[in-house]
């Protein structure tokens, strides 16, 4: 990464040499995934002079297309598809360990959260999807099944609900 300025507050999470598929064919890269940015270091040969240039490209974080809170970043064996607002990127790495490794310090440096994290959140968001739409309470139910067992909970919750519900429910007064 030679002549690239981190700022301050940059830190570098991942590097590592791949290679970056291009209509013009492929082309050896290194990757260095930041807190900030994707930053893509090619180097050529100038044949004139011998010399070595690098050229450095760099994306930030806030370039990757999201659909629904899920950056835009797909693996496919070895390879990952990287969306950015601009343009499409497809890098190849060596073996799917190291594409799955950077796929998931992206989706991190992305979205902001841990893949526990995330999963997590999909959680509360189906047990509020259930509490809503059956109105009860899951939480409270599973509680009763870790406490007293699958079938008392159960029934002790039907029958909280034919009292609720039910025109004949034990909670009405006999005439």
């Amino acid at each position: 990464m030679k002549n690239y300025k981190l700022a301050p507050n940059e830190v570098v999470l991942h590097q590592q040499p791949v290679t970056l598929q291009t209509e013009k064919g492929d082309i050896p890269v290194e990757i260095v995934l930041t807190d900030l940015n994707f930053i893509f270091v090619s180097e050529r040969k100038n044949w004139l002079w011998f010399k070595r240039k690098s050229r450095k490209v760099a994306f930030a974080k806030e370039l990757v297309k999201t659909y629904k809170d899920a950056p835009q970043i797909k693996q496919t064996d070895t390879s990952v598809q990287i969306c950015f607002a601009s343009e499409d990127r497809v890098i190849v790495f060596e073996n799917k360990k190291d594409a799955r490794t950077f796929v998931i310090k992206a989706w991190e440096v992305v979205t902001g959260k841990t893949a526990f994290e995330r999963s997590i959140d999909k959680l509360k968001q189906a047990v509020d999807c259930i509490d809503d739409t059956f109105d009860i309470d899951v939480v409270a139910i599973l509680k009763d099944v870790a406490v007293s067992g699958a079938t008392q909970a159960l029934t002790h919750g039907i029958e909280k609900k034919a009292k609720k519900w039910l025109p004949w429910g034990k909670n009405k007064k006999a005439e």
